[in-house]
């Protein structure tokens, strides 16, 4: 049902990269990216799987269109990010919607009774509003989640400009190709067919450099 609506879930996308690494007739992988984000369940372990799988192959990110939200905590765990010079990149954050319809439910007659066990159970139930208890709560785990995802975009790409500074790449807004570049979260305007030529490239140096060490090590053997 979430492919039908065009979502993609963490689960299909992490399978997707395990057997890619452990295929030995591929040599590196790219990521096409264009989505707005999404839940953040499963985006930090798949950010941390796409990060540890670089040391096993060259994985680049190809933005096409939009890496927003939870896709930019999965596309820059890729070693490289590129961005199409339409595209965008940022949105980056944590959003929480409540909606209160008690006025509107009062004003069509509508009453709820609510049974619960637990003190908190229902607190941020929709219908009704927050109590300020509810709502320091919530903030709570919002900040929590945002300081991981920081934290994780920082750890993706520790080696690039700028990214140190939150307030550059994390606060909310989306950028333009050159300024997601400038801002840490891409590395080069590229389109797909670009990016990969450049993959095609660091396969072919990587093949190269195997080839070299093979031969020296049968050397040094005979």
């Amino acid at each position: 049902m979430l492919s039908f609506f065009g979502g993609t879930s963490t689960e299909w996308i992490a399978a997707q990269i395990d057997a890619a690494v452990a295929d030995s007739s591929i040599g590196g992988i790219v990521l096409d990216v264009d989505s707005p984000g999404g839940s953040v369940y499963g985006v930090q372990e798949l950010s941390d799987r796409i990060y540890r799988a670089r040391a096993s192959k060259p994985i680049y990110a190809s933005v096409n269109g939009m890496m927003a939200s939870a896709a930019v905590w999965i596309g820059t765990a890729a070693e490289r990010v590129f961005v199409s010079p339409s595209s965008e990149a940022g949105s980056v954050g944590v959003v929480y919607v409540h909606e209160d319809t008690s006025a509107a439910d009062e004003q069509a007659g509508v009453k709820y009774t609510i049974l619960t066990a637990g003190k908190y159970k229902w607190e941020d139930a929709g219908g009704q509003p927050l109590n300020d208890d509810a709502k320091a709560h919530i903030q709570g785990r919002i900040d929590s989640y945002y300081a991981q995802f920081l934290a994780d975009v920082r750890r993706n790409r520790r080696d690039r400009p700028n990214v140190s500074h939150a307030e550059k790449f994390g606060d909310g807004r989306m950028f333009g190709a050159k300024e997601a570049i400038a801002n840490g979260l891409a590395d080069k305007v590229a389109t797909m067919d670009e990016v990969l030529g450049v993959m095609a490239g660091k396969i072919q140096s990587n093949q190269a450099r195997a080839k070299a060490i093979a031969t020296a090590e049968e050397k040094y053997a005979g």
